[in-house]
């Protein structure tokens, strides 16, 4: 019998060898230098934001290609590094950078890096939406039965995982499209709402009446400050639990 040991599996091929050889020089001294540390540091922090944007812009990666989507994602990294140790919103500005990328490489005219852009802001603000903070629930019946005065005084603010959006591309059904070019572009611009059901973000057109309601409800607002017509749509954003009171009521 053979004097030398045989792995289980069998002879390590080269590769693997090196790979072992690479490892254990890590684990017994290089690992202790502080320039193979940072070096590790830096490529494990390259990764993560990278990862993050891969799993934020889903369709935004889809549409570009791997290949594209990581060559702008590494630069992206490297021009906004995170602020925040909370990954999950990272990637504020990406929409804009590589809708910028789109037009100075001349891949696309204007027209496909505006697409390009409204894809990529609403896979992040769909990850906002996942992220945000649960809805709080509005006592409409304490509301109703309030002093008129009172109710008129009352502040409103819009619920913390709501969102929107102003398009000139169909939102609600991203997911359904094969390429940038092929992207139906409207004359006129699709109000969406993102909102969270059931643990899932879902995507649907409103108006714009609804749409600048909202927009009103972005900061504490009471019914004082609405023309009619908004006073008679405030009931839709009162029954949907679109709202919530803004701090104590008296």
């Amino acid at each position: 019998m053979d004097s030398h040991t045989v792995s289980a599996t069998g002879p390590l091929r080269k590769g693997s060898v090196e790979k072992a050889l690479q490892l254990s020089s890590l684990l017994s001294h290089d690992i202790h230098s502080p320039a193979v540390r940072i070096s590790i540091y830096q490529n494990n922090y390259q990764l993560a934001l990278l990862n993050c944007l891969k799993t934020t812009f889903i369709h935004t990666k889809r549409l570009l290609g791997e290949r594209t989507f990581k060559q702008w994602a590494d630069e992206y990294i490297e021009a906004y590094p995170s602020q925040s140790e909370d990954l999950n919103h990272y990637g504020e500005f990406f929409a804009n950078f590589i809708s910028s990328k789109s037009s100075d490489s001349g891949n696309g005219e204007a027209k496909g890096s505006l697409v390009l852009f409204h894809i990529a802001q609403s896979d992040y603000v769909k990850q906002c939406c996942y992220y945000a903070a649960n809805n709080q629930a509005f006592a409409i019946n304490r509301f109703i039965n309030m002093p008129l005065d009172v109710q008129m005084n009352t502040d409103f603010v819009r619920q913390s995982s709501l969102f929107l959006m102003a398009s000139s591309i169909d939102l609600t059904n991203i997911s359904s499209i094969e390429n940038i070019e092929n992207i139906p572009f409207q004359e006129s611009i699709i109000y969406s709402l993102f909102f969270r059901n059931e643990g899932k973000v879902q995507v649907k057109a409103i108006d714009k009446a609804l749409y600048d309601l909202l927009l009103v409800f972005e900061q504490p607002s009471n019914m004082n400050g609405l023309n009619e017509t908004q006073l008679e749509i405030l009931p839709i954003l009162l029954r949907e639990g679109w709202l919530k009171m803004a701090g104590a009521v008296v």
